[in-house]
């Protein structure tokens, strides 16, 4: 997960490169990253970390970074925005795609149906009705 971070960061930087029109010091990006909570792979209910980005929230704190120290334009903070929650969405749903074709292998090897899912959970308080 560190290296889809650090690929979403590289990924920001460039896109805002591409616009050929702002200077900036590449580190301020990293160190927002570092220092602040949407640069940590936990659940917080209080802030927004990275787990955030990937369900496709755009940090405020980062967009009022681009705006006031970069000097963005809000069009081009909203369309580097969109592309930087595209990258982290395309990234991290490969590994789920592989993550869910490995389980889905272990259960057929281990003759799992989909009929021995429905009554079966891991929730110990789960009442199950059965009908």
């Amino acid at each position: 997960m560190r290296n889809i971070i650090y690929y979403s960061i590289i990924c920001l930087v460039e896109k805002i490169k591409e616009y050929d029109l702002y200077i900036f010091d590449e580190t301020k990006i990293i160190d927002l990253f570092i220092n602040e909570s949407f640069g940590e792979v936990k659940v917080n209910d209080n802030k927004l970390t990275f787990v955030d980005i990937i369900k496709g929230l755009f940090p405020k704190l980062l967009a009022d970074f681009l705006r006031q120290e970069i000097k963005m334009t809000k069009a081009h903070i909203f369309e580097t925005g969109v592309k930087f929650l595209d990258f982290v969405f395309d990234s991290t749903h490969k590994i789920w795609i592989d993550r869910c074709d490995l389980q889905k292998d272990k259960e057929r090897s281990l003759g799992v149906t989909k009929e021995d899912k429905k009554h079966y959970s891991y929730d110990k308080n789960m009442n199950r009705w059965i009908l």
